[in-house]
């Protein structure tokens, strides 16, 4: 049976490091396969990796953003795919790293990175709608019971009326 996790698959993650490489890494039997343990812990990290994304994503875009993007499922956006997958392959990369070349410190840093910018709205995620003002179609009144009409502000030799 295949991992799957909510927007990234056992197959995008074999794409990115290949199959061969992710057996490696999940097999701790050595036998070349995985078994049920092992995928259990292949699943727990794509799960892992997807929930630090939705933090960052319900932190910024609220709850109906992480909302609209569960129901996406796997045809999320790309670049959630992306910070997933990298994710993913930090913590793969910890957990056995002398199956793949590279420092996952410097790889953790740049992921850390993409996610800070999330939460800072530098990077955006495609198709994600504004959240709808709250005050969408209000009126603006005095606060007067009798004059319910806003008053205009008067500025006066920097003395205003208010």
């Amino acid at each position: 049976m295949a991992a799957t996790g909510r927007y990234i698959t056992q197959t995008d993650c074999e794409r990115r490091m290949s199959a061969r490489v992710v057996v490696a890494i999940f097999n701790d039997a050595g036998d070349g396969s995985l078994s049920a343990e092992e995928e259990d812990a292949f699943e727990d990290h794509i799960l892992d990796a997807e929930s630090e994304v939705e933090q960052v994503v319900s932190k910024t875009y609220g709850k109906p953003g992480l909302a609209w993007l569960q129901g996406l499922g796997t045809s999320a956006p790309r670049s959630v795919k992306r910070m997933c997958l990298d994710l993913f392959e930090v913590r793969a990369i910890k957990r056995h790293p002398e199956y793949i070349r590279g420092d996952w410190q410097t790889r953790e840093v740049q992921v850390q990175a993409d996610l800070k910018a999330l939460r800072l709205r530098e990077l955006e995620i495609e198709s994600v709608a504004e959240p709808e003002a709250q005050n969408e179609g209000g009126e603006v009144r005095s606060g007067d019971p009798l004059y319910p009409t806003p008053i205009a502000k008067v500025f006066l030799d920097g003395m205003g009326d208010f």
